[in-house]
């Protein structure tokens, strides 16, 4: 019967996670989360920031120690710098007993303001090869959840599925829209046919094919998970587009990354090297006409926040890259 080892990556997220265990209980065999960078109680976050800690470093690619393909890693070989396993520690805090609770093991990372570059070295500690990728603010569905207490107890899995892929609804903080038709969000994945680059927007890269499932996963932050004000006025957003932009001046092996060795960034990414403007201009057109197209299919009054967002993310990506190489 396959195992499966749930992986988090996660920055200050206890109670999120603290939701989403409670939704997949029986759902997986092992717990592995990994914190991006040592954990800040919020009640020191302001003195925190005084002393010039907390976050507030400007976002860049990831530490130089990370770039590594963690998949080469054998059993036993010391593992990377930068990691510190916190599960057992008297001082582990409130995420630590939180993860212990559910026999997992909670590691350390290097800040890299992205999850991301964490998934190489959180899928070299699994112990199996079968990974469910969850984010912390979301959790499966009741049939996700029935899904995978059954694929548990599986005898065999086809060979050659990289892993399975589901529904991935936005958010609006009071309702879900599901404007695509098509389901894409990879949430079942196994380690040993799949490649890994460690850059926010970059996802697991099948070596056959995702299967779809049908299966919803719900993605309910504190916040609307989409829209323009998710692009422009969310910090974090500009954080991504930073590291995005420090990275792709790097070549993919100079970035932590799980099965992939070639020194030539994936066609998504090379166009936006190649010519940024361009490639910009056009993913927002495509984009938005897809979403005037899907709107009225799906039964969805046009809303200005809601299908502007995607295309202005597009946009703003590959324009940041964009200015990040003209101003050095």
């Amino acid at each position: 019967m396959p195992g499966i080892t749930l992986v988090v990556c996660l920055r200050n997220e206890t109670a999120n996670l603290a939701r989403l265990l409670r939704h997949c209980s029986g759902c997986f065999d092992e717990l592995l989360v990994v914190h991006d960078g040592a954990e800040i109680v919020p009640t020191m976050q302001k003195s925190a920031a005084r002393c010039g800690t907390g976050g507030l470093e400007r976002a860049g690619a990831p530490p130089a120690q990370m770039a590594m393909d963690y998949a080469a890693l054998k059993k036993g070989k010391k593992g990377p710098e930068g990691y510190r396993l916190v599960s057992g520690n008297r001082t582990q805090g409130s995420l630590g007993k939180l993860v212990a609770r559910y026999h997992g093991r909670l590691y350390e990372g290097p800040r890299c303001f992205q999850q991301e570059p964490h998934w190489p070295f959180a899928w070299w500690q699994a112990r199996y090869a079968w990974i469910l990728r969850l984010d912390a603010d979301e959790y499966p569905s009741e049939k996700m959840k029935a899904w995978l207490n059954l694929f548990r107890k599986t005898s065999s899995v086809a060979k050659n599925l990289s892993g399975f892929s589901c529904l991935w609804p936005y958010w609006d903080g009071k309702r879900e829209y599901c404007f695509s038709e098509s389901e894409w969000r990879p949430f079942l994945i196994h380690k040993h046919r799949a490649s890994l680059i460690g850059m926010a927007e970059q996802g697991p890269i099948p070596q056959s094919r995702w299967k779809r499932t049908g299966l919803v996963l719900h993605h309910r932050p504190d916040r609307p998970s989409f829209g323009l004000s998710y692009v422009f006025l969310r910090r974090q957003s500009y954080r991504w587009r930073r590291c995005i932009a420090a990275s792709l001046t790097l070549r993919p092996v100079d970035l932590p990354r799980w099965r992939y060795n070639r020194k030539t960034w994936p066609v998504h990414w090379a166009q936006v090297i190649a010519n940024p403007w361009t490639t910009g201009i056009r993913r927002w057109a495509s984009v938005l006409l897809a979403n005037l197209f899907w709107a009225p299919r799906r039964g969805i009054k046009f809303c200005q926040s809601e299908l502007l967002g995607t295309p202005f993310h597009q946009l703003s990506i590959s324009w940041t890259y964009g200015f990040y190489k003209l101003l050095g």
